[in-house]
């Protein structure tokens, strides 16, 4: 919610890249995803399967690049003629991997998204992985000992 905040938008998307994807075979096993036309402001997990438009993610993911669209018509985004312009960054952790992907759909007030606010989601992603890199080492951690605690 707080990149929501920070660019008042449509939908804000999470997704994080799945321990088995591969450069050729990108898939996501976890999505977050606020949607102001539907659920207000509540962050609500969701399948990534039920998401519609993960051909941008797909894209950010493969090439560790940011995209930032504003054509409806492009064919990246064709698959939902309702989304208008799309703000979609990378998520890396520590070693420079891309772990997940930020998707913004549509400024509330129906702008394209600026460089201003590409820098800002820059940011917030980065933020994002530091995190998420944390959160995944403390798992780690607590897996250890776990371990060790039965041996």
């Amino acid at each position: 919610s707080e990149a929501q905040e920070l660019i008042p938008c449509q939908k804000c998307v999470v997704l994080l890249l799945d321990d088995d994807s591969t450069q050729d075979n990108i898939l996501f096993n976890i999505a977050f995803q606020i949607d102001m036309t539907s659920n207000g402001d509540r962050l609500e997990k969701v399948s990534p399967s039920v998401l519609e438009d993960l051909n941008i993610a797909i894209k950010v993911a493969k090439n560790g690049k940011c995209i930032n669209m504003s054509n409806a018509d492009d064919e990246l985004i064709q698959v939902d003629e309702k989304i208008t312009s799309v703000l979609c960054m990378p998520i890396f952790n520590r070693e420079n991997e891309v772990i997940g992907v930020l998707k913004l759909n549509d400024k509330l007030n129906g702008m394209p998204f600026n460089e201003n606010e590409q820098e800002i989601l820059q940011v917030f992603s980065t933020f994002c992985g530091l995190g998420i890199h944390n959160v995944i080492n403390y798992e780690k951690v607590l897996k250890a000992n776990a371990k060790q605690m039965v041996a």
